[in-house]
């Protein structure tokens, strides 16, 4: 960040473009002001990446910036370091990220920068997930990148052809809302589904969700999609509170959705809450 005094005599601010200027404007694009930066954010992005094996529709996905995103650089923090943000994609078979922004915590991606993804669809209610992360360069074996907080995008109520810009509180699990009020920021995205044929999609619907596997590189990567999906929360691991947020999930489900469970699973759930 730099500073200037305008012609009205009050103190400006300039940040360094990240994670370069834009190539074809490198001179007015290397520094600028917030304003500016958020302006250009929102221009439509230069490219999409092409990701996925799916027929029947495509959403076509921006991540545009995160907000207030808590410092994960620990005790580098007192010394300037901010959080490297990176977002994770997790979509049926698609995988992909972003470029990593450097010591923001209020990262914004760019047009001309990798943000921008067609992800293909076979099952229309397949859910987007988001992870946040502080990414880490070193060896895979030795570090990792640090979950930030995740979301979930639930494109079911969405119309196919209109653009949504949509933003989300990131949380640490994909069970339940902390109940603890953390501040882990917000995400902002645009997104829009096209269908070419809508028959195919409507009949999609009516049929159980595929089994999806998806392959990883490295362990590291495999744990960035793992949290990316669930959170921190390990769902394999035996535990009273990984009980508790399933049983709230559960009741969510049945409030939001009027969903009738059978009279067992009921007088169970009623038994672990009231002991």
């Amino acid at each position: 960040m730099r500073t200037f005094i305008g012609d009205d005599g009050l103190k400006l601010f300039t940040y360094k473009t990240m994670p370069r200027p834009d190539p074809l404007n490198k001179l007015d694009t290397e520094w600028m002001n917030a304003q500016e930066i958020d302006t250009i954010v929102m221009e439509p992005s230069r490219k999409y990446e092409s990701i996925g094996t799916g027929k029947i529709a495509r959403v076509y996905l921006e991540i545009l910036s995160c907000d207030d995103l808590p410092n994960m650089e620990g005790a580098a923090g007192k010394f300037g370091n901010k959080t490297d943000g990176v977002v994770q994609i997790v979509y049926e078979d698609c995988i992909c990220k972003t470029e990593v922004i450097d010591d923001k915590n209020n990262p914004r991606f760019l047009p001309w920068t990798r943000r921008a993804f067609a992800l293909h669809t076979n099952y229309p209610s397949s859910v987007i997930n988001l992870g946040v992360f502080d990414y880490d360069p070193g060896v895979a074996l030795i570090s990792h990148h640090t979950l930030v907080g995740r979301a979930s995008v639930d494109v079911t109520n969405l119309r196919p052809g209109t653009e949504y810009i949509l933003n989300y509180t990131l949380h640490k699990t994909s069970l339940v809302k902390n109940k603890r009020k953390l501040n882990l920021g917000t995400i902002k995205i645009r997104l829009r589904i096209e269908v070419d044929d809508p028959r195919a999609y409507l009949l999609a619907s009516l049929q159980l969700p595929p089994s999806i596997y998806v392959n990883s590189s490295s362990p590291k990567d495999l744990e960035c999609v793992h949290q990316t999906c669930y959170g921190e929360c390990n769902l394999n691991r035996y535990s009273l509170d990984t009980i508790f947020e399933l049983v709230d999930e559960l009741s969510n489900h049945q409030l939001r959705y009027r969903i009738i469970f059978p009279l067992k699973v009921i007088s169970t759930m009623n038994l672990i809450l009231n002991p």
